[in-house]
């Protein structure tokens, strides 16, 4: 990616690829932080022969950004342009480099004992359900057409869960599932796919608000189950998942262990609750069913601590969604004071597995 923003903003690109390239910079709206940190860097350099050793250091850097710790990238490539860049430049580059890499891995949580619950999906090997899902009959065919949108057989790259907020599609998950995405899809409880799209995302909170794209899309059953509000969760409060570490629905239960996330960070709660690659973006709710928060990622160092976005991050994101999201439907919750069996019967149609493509 690193390549065609440099390709495009220094005007090496053919009209078709241009073109191509807008195309998909519409669709994607995640990638416009890259594309002005990278004119930003451009900028700053100014040469075409410190860009050009920029762009391949950039490269191998995000080939191996499993290894980035904080500072380390900026050491390096400070080191490496200190002796050709004037000092305006060069600070305006390392300038560039802290927004760049700030926003660009969530958290910075590419460290040791922090692991990120984006699950790699098989390309090959299938479930039994899933084959049957993708080796339609004419018939399965007919009822797909009228009622989804057709997924690519290959059932995807990588996999996390959604839930629903709206009746009409608004669907939210971790930014670090979609992250890189071409196209994503997801999938109910009863196999029925349909395309969506990324409408806003915060990398910071790792937060990602999809739209399912069909213009008539609307839940059978209507408003979504869950509440949001500005309340905060309790230490020891109990709170229970559902997600999809594997090709259906799985529950989870526990508690509120600490009111602040991996390493103190106050933009989550610990939990103590068991999760798996798979369950980001999967809800955490209480017993009223009011949103908690969203899990996120888990201690590698330790079996059930597990972490959650807190809900009033996500509070925040809403206010950048069109004028089709209704806030209203976010105000009380349809399973409040009832079974815990009945509650989770209700939410199974809103907890979706989000599958992303790139």
């Amino acid at each position: 990616m690193i390549e065609w923003i440099d390709r495009y903003l220094t005007g090496q690109m053919s009209a078709d690829e241009k073109a191509d390239f807008e195309n998909y910079r519409k669709s994607h709206p995640e990638i416009e932080s890259d594309i002005t940190a990278f004119r930003q860097l451009q900028e700053s350099l100014g040469h075409y022969g410190e860009r050009n050793a920029l762009q391949q250091n950039l490269s191998a850097v995000m080939n191996q950004q499993h290894q980035n710790q904080e500072g380390g990238v900026l050491v390096h490539l400070w080191r490496s342009y200190r002796k050709v860049a004037a000092v305006a430049a060069s600070v305006a580059l390392v300038t560039s480099l802290i927004t760049y890499w700030g926003t660009s891995y969530t958290y910075k949580k590419q460290t040791a004992g922090y692991t990120l619950l984006r699950r790699e999906l098989e390309t090959i090997k299938k479930s039994q359900n899933a084959l049957i899902r993708n080796i339609n009959t004419a018939k399965q065919e007919a009822d797909a057409a009228a009622t989804t949108s057709v997924a690519p057989v290959n059932p995807g790259n990588f996999g996390g869960t959604g839930f629903a907020i709206t009746s009409n599609g608004y669907i939210v998950t971790n930014y670090h599932v979609v992250e890189g995405s071409d196209s994503v899809y997801v999938e109910n409880n009863k196999g029925l796919i349909e395309k969506a799209t990324v409408v806003t995302y915060s990398q910071e909170a790792d937060l990602a608000i999809l739209k399912i794209v069909r213009k008539d899309f609307h839940f059978p059953k209507g408003t979504s189950p869950i509440q949001l509000t500005e309340g905060k969760a309790a230490l020891g409060q109990q709170v229970f998942t559902m997600g999809y570490p594997k090709d259906e629905i799985v529950y989870n239960e526990g508690y509120i262990s600490s009111k602040n996330g991996f390493n103190s960070d106050t933009m989550a709660y610990q939990l103590e609750l068991p999760v798996n690659p798979g369950n980001s973006g999967a809800p955490v709710i209480d017993k009223t069913g009011r949103l908690v928060g969203i899990i996120a990622g888990k201690q590698s160092t330790s079996e059930g601590i597990s972490f959650a976005i807190k809900s009033k991050e996500l509070m925040k994101l809403l206010n950048k969604l069109p004028k089709d999201f209704n806030r209203k439907e976010l105000s009380k919750s349809s399973i409040n004071g009832i079974g815990r069996e009945d509650q989770v019967k209700k939410l199974e149609e809103y907890i979706l597995l989000v599958k992303v493509y790139n």
